[in-house]
């Protein structure tokens, strides 16, 4: 059973990834990581000698980052195109293993626990970076399916992460609700 207005909620962003510890309503911890979209464009593109426009382009119409596939086929896909729908898939991985060992180092100080133990905390995720279809699954794989067990019974997480309804404007929204939370009515 979850703990109302508790959890882990990670945002991923162009530049960043955002990462915030809620417990009651509270926050307890936060850090980020200097990664987010426009690492995976750049890294693509290096990877295959191509442009980040070209990359970028791709990710955005399309990819299956944890199937490596185009999801809608184009007119023009050939070895290239191919090449770049793997560097593409590569780097999402890369980018969540990044996050999968701040977390273990981050979960691993005393300070950063909350709550009794026995709760599971669900896990949100949001950001532009989490819509490519795959992502989820590519999420629950790398970070849910393989921390350390060492502290994660003694703080569980949810299986499986809850993807925002309207991942672009999540964060802007729960800024806004909590802005409103904390402003006095004015009358």
């Amino acid at each position: 059973k979850a703990t109302a207005l508790s959890g882990l909620g990670i945002s991923f962003g162009a530049g960043m990834i955002n990462v915030a510890l809620v417990h009651k309503g509270m926050m307890i911890r936060s850090f980020s990581l200097p990664f987010g979209g426009d690492f995976i464009d750049e890294a693509a593109a290096k990877n295959t000698n191509s442009s980040v426009a070209q990359v970028t382009e791709l990710k955005e119409e399309g990819v299956d980052v944890s199937k490596s596939v185009v999801i809608k086929e184009q007119e023009y896909h050939d070895a290239l195109t191919q090449r770049q729908v793997d560097a593409i898939a590569m780097t999402y991985r890369e980018l969540l293993e990044k996050l999968r060992d701040a977390l273990q180092e981050f979960f691993s100080r005393p300070e950063n626990r909350v709550g009794d133990p026995k709760t599971t905390l669900p896990v949100f995720v949001s950001g532009g970076t989490s819509r490519a279809q795959g992502f989820l699954d590519l999420f629950d794989e790398i970070i849910l399916g393989s921390l350390d067990q060492r502290w994660a019974s003694r703080f569980p997480l949810a299986a499986n992460a809850t993807h925002a309804k309207d991942p672009l404007n999540a964060v802007a929204l729960g800024a806004l609700i909590f802005a409103r939370m904390r402003t006095p009515r004015l009358t």
